[in-house]
């Protein structure tokens, strides 16, 4: 794997088959005229960056892939456990999988760490 993801290579494996569906879920928030799904994605890229702008080099945030993954779900979660959407219906596990699934889309459209060189 190009970003040298050695934890989190599973977890992207097996979410990575959501993404199809979540499209389609973007697409119908996009129909209704709503931009949530870019707000999400430019946060997610946002943080990122963040994490990106510790290191120095391509190298060295390659090297570090798996702690910068991890380091943007726990930002994430901070935000979701501020957020003052009530998401208490919602059981914590539902949660996750969600966040996750989103973690992988973002990682897929390169919005989570480098893009490979187009060969």
């Amino acid at each position: 794997m190009y970003n040298n993801v050695i934890l989190f290579k599973p977890i992207i494996e097996e979410y990575a088959v959501y993404q199809g569906k979540l499209n389609k879920l973007y697409e119908e928030i996009e129909k209704q005229g709503s931009t949530k799904k870019e707000f999400l994605l430019q946060n997610i890229k946002y943080i990122y960056l963040k994490e990106k702008g510790k290191y120095k080099d391509l190298e060295e945030i390659r090297s570090n892939a798996d702690i910068i993954i991890e380091n943007i779900e726990k930002e994430l979660w901070k935000i979701i456990e501020n957020s003052s959407n009530p998401i208490s219906n919602l059981p914590i596990e539902a949660i996750k999988i969600g966040l996750l699934i989103i973690m992988v889309d973002a990682f897929m459209r390169c919005n989570i760490l480098e893009e490979p060189p187009k060969l």
